[in-house]
């Protein structure tokens, strides 16, 4: 049977995901990923260009699929405690199910800046990724459910670094934190920045402008910029 060519492309982005994994960007060649993928050079050149571009595209998949499992697992919840777990627990089993593809995007995230390439364009897709944990929360306060006196991009950094924090675990130690984790560490994080019932209420009645909560973070508070990977 003749290969087609979404096959060889396929071949491609899994061998260079293995080997970039294990040898990083510049171990990595392209005589070896051709190999392993058991094509030719050119037709690796015909699919993608580069290496730099392979190398992009394996980094751009992975957090791409990511994002798709945050915001499906999201849509299935209700409340805020439900959603932030969904996502969680979305992010535990992709780094779980894809740990090379894992692996890849840390390294891209903490190389120096000339180490691997277009790294800009990784972090626009990472900040997409945090930026749609702010939006939950963002949500989340105007329907009364966390205080009016925090500021929402530190609460998104603080739970997403949970995230982030246990996908580096998954790739270092090869095991990730179970589901139950993802639920205890939520309602911890709840427990001190969820709104009082009773505020809860009077907030719903009064249906006050936007809260404090959601209004733009000055430079100070920006300053300190999270994890975003």
């Amino acid at each position: 049977m003749a290969r087609t060519s979404d096959d060889t492309r396929q071949r491609l982005l899994e061998a260079a995901r293995s080997i970039f994994a294990h040898h990083g960007y510049e171990g990595a060649s392209v005589a070896a990923i051709a190999l392993r993928a058991r094509v030719t050079k050119p037709a690796l050149y015909y699919h993608f260009g580069s290496k730099a571009n392979l190398y992009e595209a394996l980094v751009v998949e992975t957090l791409d699929d990511r994002w798709r499992l945050m915001r499906a697992a999201a849509a299935q919840g209700n409340s805020l405690e439900e959603r932030l777990t969904g996502v969680i627990e979305a992010c535990f089993r992709h780094a779980r199910e894809h740990r090379e593809g894992t692996r890849i995007c840390f390294s891209a995230l903490f190389a120096a800046p000339d180490e691997v390439p277009r790294r800009a364009s990784f972090m626009r897709r990472g900040r997409r990724n945090f930026e749609f944990v702010a939006q939950l929360l963002r949500e989340g306060a105007r329907r009364g459910e966390l205080r009016r006196d925090l500021n929402v991009r530190e609460l998104a950094a603080a739970i997403y670094s949970r995230v982030v924090a246990n996908s580096l675990a998954e790739i270092i130690q090869g095991s990730s934190a179970p589901p139950a984790n993802a639920r205890s560490a939520v309602r911890i994080f709840l427990q001190g920045a969820a709104a009082d019932p009773r505020e809860r209420g009077r907030r719903r009645r009064a249906a006050a402008p936007t809260p404090a909560l959601c209004r733009t973070p000055g430079p100070a508070r920006l300053a300190k910029r999270p994890v975003v990977f």
